[in-house]
């Protein structure tokens, strides 16, 4: 992935500006797959310093900011807490600890990539996303729709759940991606 300009807006309007504005733009989350394709962008918009690394707990959710790395994630103790090893299981063969701590929620998500592995332990979850034009939209809808594109994910909201869970896949080796999970 190419770009001929790199921002960092330091407020949520103007990054949804530059968004909107430019039909050749791209959000970048953790930036870990911009040698995976060769495309062309006017302008890559870097979310770091909009506050969206977070893990919150509320009385009856658990928030987690779009910008929060996947190793933060999977580390987390409030995660584990009320989700078992569900998600941590769903990110734990996912490449390497260094791309993990790099790789974004936000960018697994919004990229609706067929190997990120966490997509399937959040459908479980029954989770809503909370974006900055279209408001809460459930995960669900938003996998199977692609009507949400030029939007900011701001945060993934999962109501806390009394119960137990994990997370199997199956794959030819470790280092492959999982055929069935």
């Amino acid at each position: 992935m190419r770009f001929d300009k790199f921002l960092q807006p330091e407020d949520l309007k103007t990054a949804l500006e530059i968004l909107k504005n430019d039909s050749n733009s791209v959000i970048l989350g953790g930036t870990t797959f911009l040698r995976i394709s060769d495309k062309k962008y006017s302008t890559g918009i870097d979310l770091s310093n909009l506050g969206f690394n977070f893990i919150k707990e509320t009385k009856d959710y658990i928030e987690i900011g779009a910008y929060t790395s996947l190793r933060t994630i999977e580390t987390n103790s409030t995660i584990n807490k009320y989700f078992g090893n569900l998600i941590t299981k769903s990110l734990e063969n996912l490449i390497g600890i260094q791309f993990r701590n790099s790789a974004t929620i936000g960018g697994a998500i919004f990229g609706r990539l067929g190997f990120t592995e966490i997509n399937t332990a959040l459908l479980v979850l029954d989770c809503e996303l909370e974006f900055e034009e279209n408001g809460i939209v459930s995960f669900s809808d938003f996998i199977s729709n692609w009507s949400i594109k030029r939007d900011i994910l701001k945060k993934i909201i999962i109501k806390k759940q009394k119960g137990k869970g994990s997370y199997k896949m199956m794959r030819n080796s470790s280092a492959d991606f999982a055929i069935l999970s």
